[in-house]
């Protein structure tokens, strides 16, 4: 059976291969305004920078083919950088 995540939990970010940042736990994302956009328990926030919801994510990774700059194996061996 799953947790379910509270808006009170620490903030977990979990990094989707080719797709969002998955945050759960106590998230509230302000844009640099300062406006609350996103207060609870869970957000996907765009990588691939093509949404159309930014800095949510709407599945645009996929229809643009977004390709991570770091691999998974640089991220678990934490000797990746930013290819540019």
């Amino acid at each position: 059976m799953r947790a379910v995540e509270a808006a009170s939990d620490p903030a977990q970010i979990r990094v989707v291969e080719r797709g969002p940042l998955y945050v759960r736990g106590a998230v509230r994302v302000t844009l640099e305004s300062g406006e609350i956009v996103n207060t609870g328990a869970r957000v996907a926030l765009c990588r691939c920078g093509a949404s159309r919801a930014q800095p949510f994510c709407d599945g645009s990774h996929v229809r643009v083919s977004f390709l991570d700059p770091v691999s998974r194996d640089e991220r678990r061996a934490g000797t990746g950088e930013v290819k540019r």
